[in-house]
């Protein structure tokens, strides 16, 4: 039996599209090569597509191709992902992937293609292309993996201040503060000086 978990989750997909971005950071869900043949537009699959969720064709098709516009091959996708898979994928499954895609990209699967009315994808296609060459073989498929590996150990972490070094603001306060207060010290005196002398002259008046 047929893995539809993610042409469920192609549907639910299309259905609320404001959560692409969710989808785009999630894990790939199981029977992705079923959906890339949804997408490609294999017969076969298509009706049994139909036949599982109770869809019509063109609703398949259509949640199925949108799921990967936007989930495989948006830009800054990964090349496993690209091509519908992940690290642990023999490469009899990305060569079969790389396959349905590059078919669902072509313009006589689009419907309106020839009267210049289909949608563009040939810079999916080049994506696709792209992911497989990177991936084609073992030695290529190992250079990349390291290249993402160190890429992953390289990304900038939180920025904490040193223990030892104060922070330059926190001596900035500290000085302000300082300093203010070296100016309360000498001000005080001065203000209780002139308020003594304001007493002395009162007294004085009144005993004339």
């Amino acid at each position: 039996m047929r893995d539809l978990e993610a042409i469920h989750a192609a549907l639910a997909l299309a259905k609320s599209p404001v959560s692409v971005h969710g989808a785009r950071n999630e894990p790939l869900p199981g029977g992705m090569t079923f959906l890339l043949e949804v997408a490609a537009g294999e017969s076969q699959a298509v009706e049994e597509a139909c036949r599982a969720t109770g869809r019509s064709s063109e609703t398949v098709r259509s949640a199925a191709s949108f799921f990967v516009e936007q989930v495989l091959v948006s830009q800054g996708c990964e090349s496993y992902r690209t091509l519908g898979a992940d690290s642990s994928a023999p490469s009899a499954q990305l060569r079969r992937h790389m396959a349905f895609l590059l078919k669902w990209s072509h313009p006589d699967l689009i419907a309106g293609a020839r009267a210049g009315k289909g949608i563009d994808r040939s810079v999916f296609a080049n994506r696709v292309t792209q992911a497989w060459e990177q991936l084609k073989t073992e030695e290529r498929r190992t250079t990349y993996d390291r290249a993402a590996a160190i890429q992953s150990d390289a990304k900038p972490r939180a920025h904490r201040p040193s223990k030892t070094a104060p922070h330059k603001a926190t001596k900035s306060r500290r000085q302000r503060s300082g300093h203010h207060r070296r100016r309360s010290l000498v001000m005080y005196p001065l203000l209780r000086e002139g308020l003594l002398a304001r007493f002395l002259r009162l007294v004085r008046g009144l005993r004339k």
